[in-house]
């Protein structure tokens, strides 16, 4: 590790393991977390909070939520909530998952069979596609000519820019003096 003190936002991200948004999440969900602004409005999260700050991302990867990591911080028990349906702690004695291995050895029992040797299903029934008898089409209407439109008829406009006024008959002003 270097000698500094001082890590930003990013850098504390690479070394805990997450990523800058999940700090910022971590952050609005736990107040005790507050790292140090600068006149920049960055973060600068300290060396003693790097600790900190990998235990709540062990804690969340045991299966804790983040609201369990702030409780844990404080010093609280987090207990499993079984009515919620969501065990927190994902480590279980073998005694619970007997039955869930019972009924794994089972299907793995049926899926070594041969095929056909488990139920026996019934033969397939042929079946022959039904008859489509495609509806009666009516005649379609004869296709309607478009009327034309009238052709629009341009009206000549009087040259009236300073080498229209010039010219007048084909000739210059300078050749009538001849």
């Amino acid at each position: 590790m270097t000698d500094k003190i001082w890590f930003k936002i990013g850098e504390t991200a690479a070394l805990v393991g997450a990523t800058p948004k999940e700090l910022r999440y971590w952050e609005r969900v736990i107040p005790e977390l507050k790292p140090r602004r600068s006149k920049g409005n960055l973060r600068y999260y300290h060396l003693d909070e790097l600790a900190k700050l990998q235990r709540i991302r062990q804690w969340l990867t045991e299966g804790f939520t983040v609201a369990d990591c702030r409780t844990l911080l404080q010093g609280g028990q987090v207990a499993a909530d079984p009515v919620a349906g969501a065990d927190q702690n994902p480590i279980r004695s073998s005694h619970d998952l007997a039955g869930v291995l019972s009924a794994l050895r089972a299907l793995h029992h049926r899926l070594g069979q041969a095929p056909g040797e488990g139920k026996k299903l019934p033969p397939p029934q042929p079946s022959h596609p039904p008859r489509v008898i495609p509806p009666q089409k009516e005649p379609l209407p004869p296709p309607v000519e478009p009327v034309p439109l009238p052709k629009r008829t341009v009206k000549p406009k009087p040259d009236l820019s300073a080498l229209g006024r010039m010219w007048t008959g084909g000739r210059l002003p300078l050749d009538w003096e001849e």
